[in-house]
């Protein structure tokens, strides 16, 4: 035996467990010390992630409400022609029963004047006037007969035609609601798949999801006016001392409108009250004073009100308070009044939202804008500056 194994075994045990311990830890240290940049550098950051999953999915349901919207208006108008078409099938067919009753009528006359044949008629007639005047009726009568006949087939023709329209009119409807139910359950799928990703996170995750989308709002805000200044810049010396003109008439007025078209502080406004301000017209000023009334009402798909609203059977019903009827879907909403810049934008204004024109809002001034959002947030009222939505384009309607 060695003198480097005697020695060896000659340590305690005591010894031998604390050198062991010792390397233990030293290894442990090592390892906590690599440990969190490994972690840092493997896992993806959870709440971009949420972010972009949500705004996806938000995006894709406002695609599907547009498109559920579009076929219930295709079916309310397929519902008054079936109604028409039902109308005029009815009266077409008291029409064609009638005439065949006539028709019936004039057989039997006929059937019993013919019991004496014609050529008899003829020969028995007392000189040459009696018998052209009878062939002469004879001829006329026969006439008659063939124009009624001929009338008979042409309105049975376009019953059966009626008819036809019908049964195609009712088959499309019924395709359509079909469309329209599955329209409406992948709304709700996705709802819910957006619904699911943010009750993964932690409260201080949604904190911070909720100021990644007002940056990025921020960002979209600033994008679009600097747009709206290089396009501007371009326009003719003409256009642009107009555009000075009315601005500076919205800087008037707004000077009597406290903070009009002011936008908020992001960290504070994403639900919070905001004081009324003055619309630009009566009409405005009735849509406006409708669209706040609603704050806190449900979000249903499809529904106009009042106990519910989608985003355009919000503005529709809004400004129906000011006698002015929009279209029914955002996109329709989204070619109707004028157009309006950001810096321009004044309460009642329109605020069309997406590339595809899916999603509208009505703003109410003070930087502020009232949209029936999804079933999660309902009728709310919330900062421009807090909307990430991409804005596609301000109306002003009235």
């Amino acid at each position: 035996m060695s003198t480097r194994t005697m020695l060896s075994f000659g340590l305690s045990s005591h010894v031998r467990a604390a050198v062991a311990s010792s390397a233990v830890g030293l290894v442990l240290a090592c390892g906590l010390a690599v440990a969190p940049a490994q972690v840092a550098s493997a896992e993806p950051d959870a709440v971009k992630e949420a972010q972009k999953k949500v705004n996806a999915l938000h995006e894709q349901s406002s695609q599907l409400e547009l498109e559920h919207n579009k076929l219930a208006e295709k079916l309310a108008a397929a519902d008054k022609k079936v109604a028409r078409l039902q109308k005029d099938a009815t009266a077409q067919r008291a029409r064609v029963s009638s005439m065949r009753k006539s028709l019936r009528g004039v057989a039997q006359a006929q059937f019993q004047n013919s019991r004496m044949g014609l050529s008899a008629q003829l020969v028995t007639a007392k000189d040459e006037t009696s018998m052209l005047r009878t062939m002469a009726t004879v001829h006329a009568t026969t006439l008659r007969t063939t124009t009624r006949l001929q009338t008979l087939q042409a309105e049975q023709g376009r019953l059966t035609t009626l008819e036809k329209q019908l049964t195609d009119s009712r088959d499309e409807i019924r395709v359509d609601k079909e469309k329209k139910s599955d329209l409406l359950a992948e709304y709700t799928k996705k709802s819910e798949e957006a619904e699911k990703v943010l009750s993964k996170l932690t409260a201080a995750e949604k904190k911070r999801l909720e100021k990644l989308q007002d940056e990025e709002a921020a960002r979209q805000l600033a994008a679009r006016r600097a747009r709206e200044q290089r396009a501007a810049a371009t326009r003719p010396a003409s256009t642009a001392a107009q555009d000075r003109s009315t601005t500076a008439t919205d800087r008037t007025q707004d000077k009597k409108k406290p903070n009009a078209t002011s936008t908020p502080a992001t960290t504070s406004t994403r639900q919070e009250s905001t004081p009324s301000v003055p619309a630009s017209s009566s009409g405005a000023a009735a849509a406006v004073a409708y669209a706040r009334a609603q704050v806190g009402k449900a979000y249903v798909t499809g529904a106009e009100g009042p106990n519910a609203f989608d985003c355009s059977g919000l503005t529709s019903a809004a400004w129906s308070r000011a006698g002015v009827s929009l279209p029914r879907t955002s996109q329709a909403q989204a070619g109707v009044g004028v157009p309006v810049s950001l810096s321009n934008i004044q309460p009642g204004d329109l605020v069309i939202f997406y590339s595809s024109a899916s999603h509208v809002g009505i703003y109410v001034g003070g930087g502020m804008l009232v949209d029936a959002a999804n079933p999660r947030k309902g009728v709310r009222l919330i900062s421009l500056q807090n909307s990430w939505m991409p804005i596609h384009s301000i109306r002003r309607v009235g």
